[in-house]
C-alpha cells in the first residue's frame, strides 16, 4: 500500500507543474512568451492581476493582468536600462509607436520581435504610483532550430540545402534528427 502511495505521489509530482501551466489563465503560449521575454531581457517575471486603480502619465490603466518584474538579473539588458524589482511592464514602443498593453499582449509582442536595439517599455512602480518609459533595452536574435525527422540513409552529414547536421537512424534510434 505504501508503495502505491509513493508511486501515485511521484506521478502527480511529475505531472502537476505541466498541468499548472496548462490550466492557468496564461496558458502554454503565454508561459512560453513570458519565458522568452525573461531570457531576452534578463528578468524573472510573473503575470499578476492588477489590483486597484492606477494611471500612467495621466491616463488610466485599463489592464487586467500585468507583467510584474520579480527580479532583475545583474548582467541583463533590463538592469542596464534601469528597470527595478517590483515594477510592472505595461507598454511597448517597438518602432510602431508607444502603446499600453496587458501582460499577454506585451509578452507576445516582445517574444515575436526578431531582435531589438533601443527597445522602449513602459514601467510602472505600483508602490510610488509613478510610471516612465525605459529606453535602451536590447537583445540578440534567437538562434534558429529545426528538426528533420524521418527515414534517411545511414550516416551523419550536413545537408546541401541548409547547415543542419542530420543524424540518421541507427539500431537504437529508429528516427533521424537534426541539430541546426
Amino acid at each position: 500500500m505504501l508503495l502505491i502511495a509513493i508511486l501515485w505521489a511521484g506521478g502527480l509530482g511529475a505531472i502537476l507543474p505541466g498541468m499548472k501551466i496548462l490550466i492557468s489563465e496564461e496558458g502554454l503560449h503565454g508561459w512560453a512568451w513570458r519565458r522568452i521575454v525573461e531570457d531576452r531581457l534578463g528578468l524573472i517575471t510573473v503575470a499578476r492581476p492588477m489590483r486597484g486603480v492606477h494611471s500612467f502619465l495621466g491616463r488610466p490603466l485599463p489592464l487586467g493582468v500585468v507583467v510584474d518584474v520579480v527580479r532583475v538579473h545583474e548582467n541583463g539588458s533590463a538592469r542596464a536600462a534601469g528597470l527595478h524589482d517590483g515594477e510592472w511592464l505595461i507598454g511597448l514602443d517597438d518602432g510602431s509607436g508607444p502603446r499600453l498593453m496587458g501582460a499577454y499582449e506585451l509578452t507576445e509582442a516582445v517574444a515575436a520581435l526578431p531582435d531589438a536595439k533601443g527597445l522602449r517599455v513602459a514601467a510602472y512602480d505600483p508602490q510610488t504610483r509613478q510610471g516612465r518609459w525605459v529606453a535602451g533595452l536590447s537583445f540578440a536574435p534567437l538562434e534558429s532550430a529545426r528538426a528533420c525527422w524521418g527515414p534517411s540513409p545511414a550516416g551523419c552529414r550536413t545537408t546541401p540545402s541548409s547547415s543542419c547536421c542530420c543524424c540518421w537512424p541507427s539500431a537504437s534510434s529508429p528516427r533521424s534528427f537534426a541539430i541546426c
